[in-house]
C-alpha cells in the first residue's frame, strides 16, 4: 500500500471512532432524559392516587354538612 493510503485509513478509523462516541453521547443523553420523564410521569400518577380520596372524602363531608345546615333549617 502506499504512504497516503494508510493516512486515510487512520483518519477514517479516527473519524468512525468519534462518530460512534458522539453517537453513544447521544444516546445516553436521550436515555436520561426519557427516564427522568418516565419518572417524573410516575410520581404525577401516584401522588393523583393519593390525593384523590382525600378530594372524594372533602366532597363527601361538604355534602353531608350542607344536608346537616339544610336539614336544622
Amino acid at each position: 500500500m502506499k504512504p497516503h493510503l494508510y493516512l486515510f485509513v487512520y483518519v477514517k478509523k479516527r473519524f468512525l471512532g468519534v462518530v460512534v462516541i458522539l453517537d453513544l453521547m447521544i444516546f445516553g443523553v436521550v436515555a436520561f432524559v426519557g427516564g427522568l420523564a418516565a419518572l417524573i410521569g410516575f410520581l404525577i400518577i401516584i401522588g393523583r392516587r393519593i390525593t384523590e380520596p382525600n378530594k372524594d372524602l372533602e366532597r363527601k363531608v361538604e355534602r353531608l354538612e350542607s344536608e346537616v345546615r339544610r336539614l336544622k333549617n
